[in-house]
């Protein structure tokens, strides 16, 4: 383990060893020792026999321990983000391979450590190697009674790739941040410096001097003496580019994800040869409309039409015929009838209209426009002109009646006009 207490700095540590299984193609992982605050962030206890691969990272651990076994076989040093699975924690680790060819891990967690970023020193022994080993930058300004700074540590070339002696300027630090950032930051850097007790956390991105961006997130606070007679500026900077990059990755997939699932949820609701929606979404719809209704006592009726003779045309022309009959009759719907008209092919020849807010009388004028529009049309089919008619059955609802009565109405109103002759209308009563 680790020569200092790590406890002091909220350093959680553990020493590992990671053994490969040929026969599998998997990894196993053993605790040797672990301090107290190790096992309280990822639950995992020290056991010299016992595997906790699979506790620890889950689906996971094939991942994360082959990473670790070429450290540790290796013997050469780095750092990883590891998940553990128990409490979902992620934990930023450095990775240092010992003499006895296992692998000690040394975790942060930031937000233990802003709790107690005010009652150590940034200068302990040992603090400022590990800031650097994780691409992090430390700093701390005495303001009163003398304003100057105490001390500047981390990787401060690696990260911006400017000389270490400009991180003790703290205006060259904010001259190199990007220009979309700039503003908010400066604000923060106002109140850390001017306000007492000032607590802040900011993610922001800096220009190294090649040009490119890295991301930086930030912990900082003003510290106040409880005489009143000393007061600082502290704060530790990490360089998360690599976490933000994934997360912005994470970001746009999702986005897409998220696309092509309205995508299918939209082809899932729509009938594709006609492009009105589906038998499923009408129901929906008549669903919404009926709870409505129980709510304002706003009516609506429905049109459940029927196209004529309609195996005659396929038999006669074919049914690429038959479609085009369809899908004419669809068009038709949809240029004669409102935005808000939910117009759906109910199956095979049959249709179904939703009207908001319309009652019987007016339903009945609608049905009669349909008709005629419907009549009058030719449709050309490979040089034949092909003439339909439908029969229609229409019912409001403004009583209270269940979804299976609203349908059997039209649908009876419907056989009622299919029987007396066809080509006409008939209203339910």
């Amino acid at each position: 383990m680790t020569s200092f207490n790590p406890d002091l700095f909220d350093l959680a540590v553990a020493e590992i060893s990671v053994k490969s299984e040929p026969s599998s193609g998997s990894f196993e992982l053993f605790i040797l020792e672990c301090n107290d605050l190790f096992t309280e962030l990822t639950t995992v206890k020290a056991h010299k026999d016992i595997d906790v691969a699979e506790f620890a990272f889950g689906r996971r651990r094939n991942k994360y321990l082959a990473e670790l076994y070429k450290f540790q076989t290796e013997k050469i040093r780095g750092e990883m983000v590891l998940r553990y699975k128990p409490m979902r924690k992620y934990l930023l680790t450095k990775i240092l391979p010992l003499e006895t060819g296992t692998l000690q891990l040394v975790c942060f967690n930031f937000t233990s450590f802003q709790r107690r970023l005010n009652s150590y020193s940034l200068q302990e022994i040992g603090y400022v190697q590990y800031i650097e080993n994780l691409h992090g930058l430390a700093f701390q300004r005495l303001l009163k009674p003398d304003r100057k700074e105490v001390f500047t540590a981390g990787a401060y070339e690696e990260i911006t790739g400017y000389t270490r002696e400009q991180a003790k300027d703290f205006k060259s630090w904010l001259e190199i941040i990007h220009p979309e950032d700039k503003t908010r930051i400066e604000e923060a850097a106002f109140l850390l410096y001017n306000e007492p007790s000032h607590k802040s956390e900011q993610e922001y991105r800096i220009i190294r001097k090649d040009g490119k961006i890295r991301w930086i997130h930030s912990y900082d606070c003003n510290f106040t003496s409880e005489d009143g007679n000393m007061q600082m500026a502290q704060g530790l900077m990490v360089d998360v580019t690599k976490q933000k990059l994934m997360e912005l990755k994470l970001i746009e997939a999702n986005a897409k994800i998220l696309e092509q699932n309205e995508r299918l949820e939209e082809m899932s609701m729509t009938d594709h040869m006609t492009g009105l929606s589906n038998r499923r979404a009408m129901q929906q719809v008549l669903e919404y409309l009926i709870d409505n209704y129980k709510r304002t006592g706003e009516v609506f009726s429905i049109l459940m039409i029927d196209l004529d003779n309609f195996k005659q045309v396929n038999d006669k022309y074919g049914h690429d015929a038959g479609d085009a009959v369809i899908c004419e009759v669809s068009r038709l719907l949809k240029k004669n009838l409102r935005k808000i008209d939910y117009k759906s092919r109910w199956g095979g020849e049959e249709f179904l209209v939703s009207l908001p807010r319309v009652d019987g009388e007016e339903a009945l004028k609608i049905g009669k426009k349909l008709l005629q529009a419907v009549r009058e049309t030719v449709i050309e089919h490979h040089k034949i002109d092909i003439h339909v008619t439908f029969s229609m059955g229409v019912t409001t609802y403004n009583r209270k009646i269940s979804f299976q009565t609203l349908l059997k109405e039209a649908d009876r109103a419907l056989y009622k006009a299919k029987e007396t002759g066809r080509n006409k209308i008939i209203q339910w009563n």
